[in-house]
């Protein structure tokens, strides 16, 4: 029989989802938003070709809405949150794989493999779910290896904004907010890269992020993207 734990946490995870998606939707539809980097902006409009959007996990809420509706992939872990994240994704119209460098990672990314093959675009958070905060990870590298699809870094600043007590301190938008979104040149990876060329595009990816969210921040401080 069902205890009435079991039935608050059914209901919690059917709308909560909901709500939550519907107030993201509504606060950043409320924002400024400024994009820099339009040139790479515009290649993922117009593209032709799977692409791998790569952020920092803070920024993350920032950026879901803005890819609504387009039919990308996500990896999500196989938590609890991870479910609720899921769940929330799926009312925005992305599809989600199951699976973290923790828990499910290698067939996690066998089943992005095999949908990014297909034709479909991915976003990635470089830092993984669960971090160190802005230290980039391997596994997009890995898919770009295989895929031969490019990884596009991407970060995000907003003001005014607040920082949750999370491990990530996830960026959030206030209503009526500037929300500036920075897009960074491609990085491709050969396909006969070796251990070492993969670390030196993590290493790549990384600088390219802290470098975007510097000139994010930068431009919201009312100084001109170089």
């Amino acid at each position: 029989m069902p205890t009435a734990s079991s039935i608050s946490d059914k209901l919690l995870l059917e709308w909560a989802p909901k709500f939550a998606a519907a107030t993201m939707t509504l606060l950043l539809r409320l924002c400024r938003v400024t994009i820099i980097g339009r040139r790479y902006h515009d290649q993922i409009r117009n593209r032709r070709q799977s692409v791998l959007l790569s952020s920092w996990h803070f920024a993350f809420p920032v950026l879901v809405d803005y890819f609504r509706d387009q039919g990308g992939l996500v990896m999500v872990s196989r938590s609890r949150d991870g479910e609720f994240a899921a769940r929330t994704l799926h009312q925005l119209g992305y599809l989600t794989v199951r699976g973290s460098s923790h828990r499910g990672g290698a067939q996690a990314l066998k089943e992005m493999l095999r949908l990014i093959r297909r034709g479909h675009s991915g976003g990635f958070v470089a830092d993984g779910s669960q971090g160190p905060p802005e230290v980039a990870q391997k596994g997009i590298l890995l898919l770009a290896r295989y895929t031969q699809a490019p990884v596009l870094p991407l970060s995000a600043a907003a003001r005014p904004s607040v920082r949750l007590p999370s491990w990530d301190r996830t960026l959030l938008p206030l209503p009526l907010a500037r929300v500036v979104l920075a897009f960074g040149a491609p990085i491709w990876v050969p396909a006969q890269t070796d251990d070492q060329g993969l670390e030196q595009k993590r290493s790549q990816l990384e600088r390219a992020l802290k470098e975007l969210t510097r000139r994010a921040e930068a431009v919201l401080n009312g100084k001109p993207d170089r």
